[in-house]
């Protein structure tokens, strides 16, 4: 038998004394949250909000899409969809910001929401998923097409998928060169040059090369990790940064160089198995003296060289990875200098 409308409205209403009240179940809040949302019931607004905050990444996920789909009456929700997608430390999490401004700004062509996702999809460090939902957001807010999003969404193929020229006309460039300019001024904050390094780079403007290339030799560790990362991930065509990264991480004093180093060997070579760079990473994955942070970034680049899989590299980033207990020793003994 059918629940009557009356009775539908008091379990709703018994549902969200329980979650005011905090009595409902992690395990259960995302299911509670749907069934609350999608009744539009103001006085559960500001509850729904609470959880955007919440420590569990399903939890945060169905709050913010329940308050965007069913509580976004003049868009107030959108600064929200962005900072899941900008800061969001759970990648489903800034998924789900993507698909809610894809959701939220639907054939509105805003130019600040398409050059705020344009970086994202540009940016071969953020996960794959994250990227695929930014660009899906892009095409939603330039002209919608279901047909289109469907399949961008179960291609995994994102490089051949995508229009890069689409992507890279709305990338912020006009303030990238305004950064640029600051930074050439010599008026940026030692502190503040990292950050504004990256976000100068992701725009991807030629001038950038050289002062990029200037500051790898620049007295801050992290000026100079910054400055290789940016150039790895935007400015090597042709591996021509390969040796800076390889010089970095054998030669470089600083804990964090040495690791952006094999970071971005892993990075340069994926999925590419070159006996060269396993015989670089190998003795340094061996080594008892190197510091464990260089070894375990090592050894991530190794697997990285050997077949890249997201989930695993994240896996093996976890706080309890152990180089004693987790690592195929096996593997990197093949490629020890003695082994030849």
């Amino acid at each position: 038998m059918q629940e009557s409308h009356q009775q539908k409205s008091q379990t709703i209403y018994q549902l969200l004394t329980s979650l005011k009240n905090k009595e409902v179940p992690v395990i259960d809040l995302p299911s509670a949250i749907n069934k609350i949302g999608k009744y539009g019931l103001e006085e559960a607004r500001s509850d729904l909000e609470s959880y955007l905050s919440h420590s569990d990444p399903l939890v945060r996920a169905a709050s913010l899409q329940n308050l965007c789909f069913y509580y976004n009456r003049e868009n107030e929700y959108v600064p929200t969809a962005i900072s899941f997608l900008l800061h969001d430390p759970d990648a489903d999490c800034r998924s789900k910001g993507a698909r809610m401004l894809s959701y939220l700004k639907k054939n509105m062509h805003d130019n600040a929401i398409l050059r705020l996702l344009a970086p994202i999809v540009r940016n071969p460090e953020e996960s794959f998923f994250v990227r695929k939902d930014a660009y899906g957001a892009m095409r939603s807010i330039e002209s919608y097409s279901e047909d289109e999003l469907t399949d961008i969404s179960t291609d995994n193929d994102l490089e051949k998928k995508i229009d890069w020229n689409f992507v890279d006309n709305n990338l912020p460039v006009k303030k990238a060169q305004e950064l640029l300019d600051q930074v050439q001024s010599g008026t940026i904050l030692q502190s503040d040059l990292p950050t504004i390094l990256e976000e100068m780079s992701r725009s991807i403007i030629p001038q950038a090369r050289l002062v990029l290339e200037s500051y790898l030799s620049s007295a801050s560790p992290e000026v100079r990790s910054t400055a290789l990362k940016m150039l790895c991930l935007y400015y090597n065509q042709q591996n021509n940064y390969l040796l800076s990264a390889e010089q970095f991480l054998l030669h470089d004093p600083a804990v964090i160089c040495r690791v952006q180093g094999a970071n971005m060997l892993g990075y340069l070579k994926r999925n590419t198995e070159d006996p060269a760079i396993y015989k670089i990473l190998a003795p340094i994955v061996r080594d008892i003296n190197e510091n464990e942070q260089v070894r375990k970034a090592a050894y991530l680049a190794f697997c990285s060289i050997a077949f890249y899989y997201e989930d695993e590299q994240i896996q093996m980033q976890r706080a309890d990875f152990s180089l004693q207990k987790d690592v195929n020793w096996d593997f990197i003994d093949a490629y020890l200098p003695f082994s030849d």
